[in-house]
């Protein structure tokens, strides 16, 4: 009698058999007229390379990997033009002849390939799932993983013929390499987390192919692999892949493609390229697309007459001194710097924050300051910042502005959740530059025009009561040589005709002589009951006290709603003004 052991590695013995001897054997076996072949596949994704010296037909066989019922593909082959990047073959149910088993289609086609320079490519979904049905599927499994046990099928595969007629295979050649020299910008093969950038100037307007494959939702209108170009000065977008304007790039539905001419007139430009943590160059978590090496941004000059049009690098001159830089912002975080401006000038200002879509306000945010009038000069304003990559409340303003003589202070702030290195969703694609930055911008700008300043060190700061929390009774002493024009900036909470949170100034006697009263102050931003009084008043020559009460809630840092759009001057700020 046989024993059950016996048994079971006679059918393992019979298993191997049946599954590794079929139509591998057969498929794969003459090499007459081999031009490239693919099989016996261990990753995801492989590509081999030929080119062809003239027009020529070949012979297509070999196998995809299909469900029971032949609805979903798993595993199929298809060959691209090296060339123009446009697909030369594909698999197709419905043009491609061959005989359907339990779980692969045979493929046998013909077709004519022009003269140029082709990739061949054969992919396997990474959503591969095993069903274990029988003893067969759990010992294939062992040996070759219950996810993809598929593409280790040695049938699996393709294989490229020259076709009958075209016997002299000195018209095959091993292909190209990736890198094109005839392109103006390259930022291909993107893995995760990438955030890429390479500049161009142009001496002339020109038609610009640019192709780009990432990932994207049409039906969400969002883009999470994607590229776009600023011009250098304006920092105005000049192109974007809009998923909308993009086309299907082959394998996965959110694969998209943009592949359109544009025309850019003479100036300096900027291309980038960024992806999010998944589903890039470095791993696909399903089917790349039909042109994978390119995923990227990539453009070309169409039509260009060398002898006359001039394009080169450009390389930002203000990248490498900030004017200010308050960066990498923590959580529950304040900053500020300032800088005086000799002359009108431009400034670059790129800002990173947070948006809250529940309190429709931004939550990590900057802003500039006039340290004379209190005005503000500018802001991060949600309609005018784009999405920064990661979680869309991630916001990105990169412009420039014009500034006239004068000093400034710059403000950062964040609130208690969602900073650098303290991500509750996604990371931005920039995350070190969480915070502000502030360059020189503009061809005539000179770092002479640029003086250092510090609000503390303002030699018209009188006195400076800042940053107060609930339950505090501050006074400072400050002096007038002369009678002078004094400007009184303070916020403080008030309601109902009311300050709870307020502000005043006394003399030696203890006279109050201004005080921050309900109906002089105006709305704070934020929540209605925050206030603010920014004016001037004249006080005489004198000694005088500036004094400050808060009550038990609501106050910086422990805000029971909305905080004003000046949170870091909950407070009083009084500058003589002659």
């Amino acid at each position: 009698m046989i024993k059950r052991h016996t048994l079971f590695f006679i059918s393992l013995a019979g298993w191997f058999v049946l599954n590794f001897t079929d139509t591998q054997s057969l498929l794969f076996a003459g090499n007459d007229n081999l031009i490239v072949k693919i099989d016996n596949i261990r990753r995801d994704l492989v590509v081999e390379s030929f080119g062809l010296t003239k027009d020529m037909r070949v012979r297509i066989e070999g196998n995809a990997a299909v469900d029971s019922r032949g609805d979903h593909v798993f595993a199929h082959p298809w060959i691209l033009d090296a060339d123009t990047r446009k697909l030369a073959w594909q698999f197709n149910f419905g043009r491609v002849n061959g005989k359907h088993s339990s779980d692969k289609l045979e493929i046998y086609d013909e077709v004519l390939l022009h003269q140029g320079n082709y990739e061949v490519y054969y992919a396997f979904s990474p959503s591969i799932k095993v069903k274990i049905k029988k003893l067969g599927d759990v010992v294939k499994g062992l040996f070759t993983g219950f996810e993809h046990s598929a593409k280790f099928h040695p049938s699996l595969g393709i294989a490229i013929y020259a076709a009958e007629g075209e016997a002299d295979m000195h018209y095959v050649t091993n292909g190209k390499t990736d890198d094109d020299a005839q392109a103006i910008v390259q930022l291909i093969k993107s893995g995760d987390d990438a955030y890429q950038q390479q500049g161009f100037s142009l001496n002339q307007s020109l038609n610009l192919r640019v192709y780009a494959i990432g990932e994207g939702s049409k039906k969400e209108r969002e883009m999470y692999d994607y590229g776009w170009i600023i011009d250098a000065h304006s920092r105005n977008r000049v192109w974007e892949m809009d998923p909308r304007k993009c086309q299907h790039a082959g394998g996965a539905t959110k694969n998209l493609m943009f592949d359109e001419l544009i025309n850019l007139p003479a100036g300096d430009y900027i291309a980038y390229y960024v992806t999010d943590k998944n589903h890039s160059y470095d791993a696909w978590n399903a089917m790349p697309p039909y042109d994978p090496k390119f995923w990227g941004l990539t453009i070309w000059g169409t039509g260009v007459d060398y002898s006359n049009t001039m394009i080169t690098v450009y390389e930002e001159r203000e990248s490498n001194v900030p004017i200010v830089e308050l960066t990498k912002m923590r959580n529950d975080e304040y900053e500020n710097g300032g800088f005086s401006l000799v002359k009108p000038t431009k400034l670059r200002i790129y800002a990173l924050g947070e948006y809250s879509y529940s309190d429709r306000c931004m939550a990590d945010y900057g802003w500039i300051e006039n340290a004379r009038t209190r005005e503000r000069v500018w802001e991060m304003r949600y309609r005018e910042t784009q999405h920064a990559g990661g979680g869309r409340k991630n916001r990105l303003f990169d412009g420039v502005i014009s500034l006239p003589e004068g000093d400034y202070v710059v403000y950062y702030i964040t609130d208690d959740s969602h900073s650098f290195r303290d991500w509750n969703v996604g990371p931005p694609y920039n995350p070190e530059a969480w915070g502000i930055s502030i360059w020189g911008a503009g061809e005539d700008f000179s770092r002479e025009d640029i003086r250092s300043y510090r609000e503390t060190e303002d030699p018209d700061l009188l006195v400076q009561i800042i940053r107060i929390g609930d339950d505090e009774y501050i006074k400072e002493k400050f002096t007038l040589n002369h009678r002078c024009r004094i400007r009184i900036y303070s916020i403080g909470e008030g309601d109902r005709y009311e300050m709870y949170d307020y502000a005043w100034i006394e003399d030696e006697e203890g006279d109050t002589v201004w005080k921050m009263k309900y109906s002089h102050t105006d709305h704070a931003g934020g929540a209605r009951k925050n206030r603010v009084f920014d004016d001037t008043i004249t006080l005489p020559r004198g000694t005088y006290y500036a004094g400050y009460r808060t009550d038990d809630s609501h106050s910086y840092r422990n805000w029971n709603t909305t905080p004003p759009k000046d949170p870091v001057h909950w407070g009083i700020t009084i500058t003589a003004e002659e």
